[in-house]
């Protein structure tokens, strides 16, 4: 059910994005799609491009350019509790605007490998400015690294500091939300993939935990779909290194010496990291090599998913915990004041 201020706010959205689309540039565009469902769901509903599900609010587009397939998705608005925050509208005019400077100013080797929705969508915490911000201020705020601004001309000789989470984003009922703090850390360590000497620099230059988490997260991504074989055989060195790193660091034991194995045979294997220039450091790692991928995952990745959901899971979160101020924009509390005495 959604409420008259809810609908009020809706409907200011939908008159404000006659105002933006379609955005275009010379090689791109971004198009509004009529909101779906698959199956019919009461707590959700579709208003015209707008979907609104009882979590979030979001803007359902589809992304256009020249010899590239199109692609659908959401852009995210807010969550849905935030629909009556004053930054709701201003955050949305000023993402729209954002989008239209990146679509003008779009490379085409850029659209070919970036413009996709799931590329765009910068998922912007309305937090990120005060409630009097304008969606001026949104706009110039997007176009900043590593929001929507990697895509465009002079990116920053460095990467700005770490900004620490905001505390809506990781913290529910007081207890960590791992998934908010990891989306988060995704997105500050935005490399370009291209550059890889700016990418080591600015993820060097990143707060240790925050390294960490992010190198246990690429393992859960990479090795719970594929296995260890795969990843090793195709990682750069300084991922693996990172990644076996970030496992000794938040203590996973088991999972560390499965890798220190895979290391091993995947070197011995012809790994793309056995041929780069700097390879000392997997000749450093002292680990039986096993005849075979057998012995580490067997072909099955069920099996090393099941180590990370056991042993990584759990202590990725105790990690998390033990370092939330280093991560983690943890609302001051004011002191409390006793009352003077007559």
């Amino acid at each position: 059910m959604i409420s008259d201020d809810e609908s009020a706010v809706l409907d200011i959205i939908k008159v404000r994005l006659a105002d933006y689309f379609p955005i275009s540039g010379e090689l791109c565009r971004i198009d509004l799609v009529d909101a779906t469902l698959a199956q019919p769901d009461p707590r959700c509903r579709c208003d015209g491009p707008l979907f609104v599900s009882p979590w979030s609010v979001s803007l359902c587009v589809r992304t256009a350019a020249f010899d590239k397939m199109d692609t659908d998705g959401g852009l995210a608005i807010c969550e849905r509790g935030q629909l009556g925050d004053p930054r709701v509208v201003p955050c949305l005019e000023g993402q729209l605007m954002a989008l239209t400077s990146v679509a003008r100013l779009m490379t085409g080797p850029l659209v070919r490998r970036r413009w996709a929705i799931g590329y765009l969508n910068a998922s912007l915490p309305l937090s990120a400015l005060p409630r009097s911000a304008t969606k001026d201020d949104y706009h110039r705020y997007y176009l900043t690294y590593p929001w929507l601004g990697r895509y465009l001309p002079g990116r920053p000789a460095r990467a700005p500091a770490y900004v620490r989470a905001p505390a809506e984003l990781c913290l529910r009922d007081g207890g960590l939300d791992v998934g908010g703090l990891r989306a988060w850390i995704g997105r500050q360590v935005a490399r370009t993939f291209e550059d890889f000497a700016w990418d080591e620099a600015m993820i060097a230059a990143l707060p240790e935990p925050v390294r960490v988490l992010e190198a246990v997260d690429g393992i859960h991504a990479m090795v719970g779909g594929n296995g260890f074989e795969v990843w090793l055989s195709q990682a750069r060195g300084a991922d693996v290194r990172r990644g076996y790193h970030g496992l000794g660091a938040i203590g996973a034991s088991k999972l560390q010496a499965l890798m220190a194995m895979g290391i091993a045979l995947a070197a011995s294997q012809g790994a793309e990291f056995s041929h780069e220039d700097d390879a000392g450091w997997a000749r450093a790692i002292k680990a039986r090599r096993p005849s075979d991928w057998r012995a580490i995952d067997g072909h099955e990745p069920d099996r090393s998913y099941a180590l990370l959901e056991s042993e990584l899971v759990p202590l990725v979160h105790k990690y998390a915990e033990a370092h939330r101020l280093e991560l983690i924009a943890v609302p001051r509390q004011e002191p409390i004041r006793r009352p003077r005495r007559a």
